[in-house]
């Protein structure tokens, strides 16, 4: 243990409270302008979105859902099952899956969720794996971050190519999506990020915006 504690002192120090701040500014941008209510599902202690709620100004009304509830959290948190999000249809204009879908078995189901019980939008960061490589250095940045607060990890990262059928199922589409989220200073950056991180904001889709989404995304990749 007194390894992966000294991880944690230093992952703690040099690492989370810089990637907090990146990661509120660039969900920010997303966000959209005026009072909302935000859920962030998955929210662990809270930090991301409370620096978020302060970005954002009066008029934002944030809360959290997670299976795992801290003391120590900085927002509202209700307990869930990880599976079934314990609100109505449209109860929020904003819903945050930041860095959680990798870490449930059934991230199309979770997604899908959220699309339920959003009437705006739906922001997701997570991840991007299309290597060997891209899976270790995942794995390990997923170990140094969760282990120590008792997080489950599944490292269920996903493709491309199932990121586009994970977002079609829930019947949701991109309207933004970027693999340049900038959340580590160099030189962490030229090991760990290298494309790995996706940032998307999507929304709920219209008639047969799904599989033309699909269908474009994947003629751009074989082109």
């Amino acid at each position: 243990m007194k390894p992966l504690k000294a991880v944690s002192a230093v992952h703690g120090r040099c690492v989370y409270g810089g990637r907090v701040a990146r990661l509120a500014s660039a969900v920010g941008d997303l966000c959209p302008d005026g009072p909302q209510t935000i859920l962030d599902i998955g929210c662990g202690d809270g930090r991301i979105a409370k620096v978020l709620s302060g970005r954002l100004g009066d008029g934002c009304d944030i809360s959290g859902i997670d299976v795992l509830v801290r003391d120590s959290a900085e927002i509202p948190v209700t307990q869930y099952d990880g599976r079934t999000i314990p609100f109505g249809d449209d109860s929020f204009d904003t819903v945050l899956l930041i860095d959680v879908l990798h870490h449930t078995g059934a991230p199309a189901a979770l997604l899908t969720e959220a699309a339920r019980v959003a009437c705006g939008c739906v922001i997701v960061k997570d991840h991007l794996c299309e290597s060997r490589l891209d899976r270790w250095l995942l794995s390990f940045m997923d170990w140094v971050g969760n282990r120590p607060h008792g997080v489950a990890i599944e490292y269920n990262y996903l493709s491309a190519a199932e990121w586009d059928d994970c977002i079609a199922s829930a019947g949701l589409v991109r309207e933004y999506q970027t693999t340049d989220v900038k959340l580590y200073p160099r030189p962490l950056s030229v090991v760990f990020e290298r494309r790995m991180h996706v940032l998307m904001k999507l929304v709920a889709a219209a008639g047969s915006d799904i599989d033309t989404e699909i269908q474009s995304l994947r003629e751009r990749r074989k082109a």
